[in-house]
């Protein structure tokens, strides 16, 4: 299950994905990122980790062939989530990844938005 943020706005978009998510749901999130990217050439992402417990098999190849083609049009991902994991991934992905990555426990998520606005 996933929802998009009410704070995403032109370039800067959130999603909050919950409990487990398909390959249908992975399909509209990246239609409208596909979108967002044609539109504002660069999107910054803020991906808020409620509960989430993965995807099905099909949607993680969708998003695994989303990042390789269009991670260069991300310019700053902020992670929100409440698990060590979560935030040790992020950890991962900040040293590895050129663009700009950032963890905030769920209680912080404007914390998360308003980083956003200063990358």
């Amino acid at each position: 299950m996933y929802s998009k943020l009410p704070n995403s706005s032109g370039s800067t978009l959130g999603y909050r994905m919950g409990s487990k998510v398909g390959r249908t749901e992975i399909e509209a999130i990246i239609a409208e990122l596909e979108t967002a990217i044609t539109e504002h050439g660069k999107i910054k992402l803020l991906v808020h980790m409620d509960h989430w417990n993965g995807m099905e098999l099909v949607a993680l190849f969708e998003d695994v062939n989303f990042l390789l083609h269009y991670l260069k049009d991300i310019s700053a991902l902020a992670i929100v989530g409440d698990s060590f994991w979560e935030k040790w991934l992020t950890g991962i992905s900040a040293a590895v990844l050129s663009q700009a990555c950032q963890y905030f426990d769920t209680e912080n998520i404007d914390a998360g938005w308003d980083w956003l606005k200063t990358q």
